[in-house]
Order: structure tokens, then C-alpha cells, then sequence
């Protein structure tokens, strides 16, 4: 649950830091007490990852690609190779954060 300061109810000084009450995000809700319209909690829009509207997902672009490929023969752009060396890349990230030494390419 994360906490950010808001702005207080309108006065007639200006606000500064220690005027802010804190406020709550909790899933897609927000609660801030003593911000101006909030009576609880307010719903912020979006798609949330519990969602099945998958029209903003790229996965269908992904899979006409890949029959595409499929249909007529050709090679992807992402084919095995580059898959390849992406893990190379990752494998020696993760070694030179347990190590915190540089890692040399190829492994």
C-alpha cells in the first residue's frame, strides 16, 4: 500500500510540505482524506492486469507475425539466434549483480 502526501482543504495560505495528509493507493482506488472532492475513495481509470480486455495487449500483432513466418517460410526478426544472445545478455547482468564484478561477453 503506498502513501503520498496531497494537498490539504483550500485555505487562504499557500501550502507547503507540512500542510499534506497523507493519501492511499490500494488496487485501482485512491483515498485522500482532506483533498477537495474526495469524499472516500475514488476509483482511477485504467485496465487492470485482472482484466480480460485484451485489445491493448500486442499479442495479436505477435501472432500474425509469427503464422506469417509460419505461412511463408521465412525467418523472424526474433529468431532463435537473438534469443540466444538476449540470455547471454541477461545471464551476465545477473552474475555481475551477484559478483559486482564486470562480466566479459561472449560467457
Amino acid at each position: 500500500m503506498a502513501r503520498f502526501p496531497t494537498h490539504p482543504p483550500p485555505t487562504s495560505k499557500p501550502c507547503t510540505p507540512s500542510d499534506t495528509a497523507p493519501a492511499t493507493i490500494r488496487d485501482h482506488r485512491l483515498y485522500a482524506p482532506g483533498r477537495p472532492g474526495h469524499d472516500g475513495w475514488a476509483e482511477i481509470p485504467g485496465i487492470r492486469p485482472d482484466s480480460s480486455d485484451v485489445s491493448h495487449h500486442p499479442f495479436h500483432a505477435q501472432a500474425n507475425h509469427f503464422i506469417d513466418c509460419l505461412t511463408l517460410g521465412v525467418e523472424s526478426h526474433c529468431n532463435l539466434a537473438d534469443a540466444a544472445k538476449s540470455h547471454e545478455i541477461f545471464l551476465a547482468a545477473l552474475e555481475c549483480y551477484r559478483t559486482g564484478r564486470p562480466v566479459t561477453l561472449p560467457l
